[in-house]
């Protein structure tokens, strides 16, 4: 599975990369909106893990742009997106799932959970 980390702490980037690709996952990790838009348009992943605190703008910006995005060009709008964010409110998970995320898990979580799902 070709898998899109957009996580701007390197540390749980790197540990994410590490544990997936450890399972056979190829990962690409992007620490920003405009790095994480430049790879979903340069290549098909089959999830995104997203991280709504960026540090040039809110993962749910690059949410909104895939999920608006034509059929039949990179990037893919059906793509999975698993949100993982710090953000534990109720009105956050819901207004994520509700722009279009498959899946919300707050920080911290354990790799093999994010994993699995």
């Amino acid at each position: 599975m070709r898998v899109l980390v957009v996580e701007d702490d390197e540390g749980i980037a790197a540990g994410l990369q590490a544990h997936l690709q450890l399972q056979g996952d190829a990962v690409d990790v992007a620490a920003s909106v405009a790095a994480a838009w430049s790879a979903l348009r340069a290549e098909h992943f089959d999830i995104v893990l997203l991280d709504l605190g960026l540090p040039d703008g809110d993962g749910h910006q690059v949410l909104q742009r895939l999920r608006s995005a034509p059929l039949g060009a990179l990037p893919d709008p059906a793509t999975p997106v698993l949100i993982m964010t710090a953000r534990v409110e109720v009105a956050a998970r819901i207004a994520a799932l509700d722009r279009g995320a498959d899946d919300y898990v707050t920080k911290p979580f354990d790799a093999d959970e994010l994993a699995a799902r």
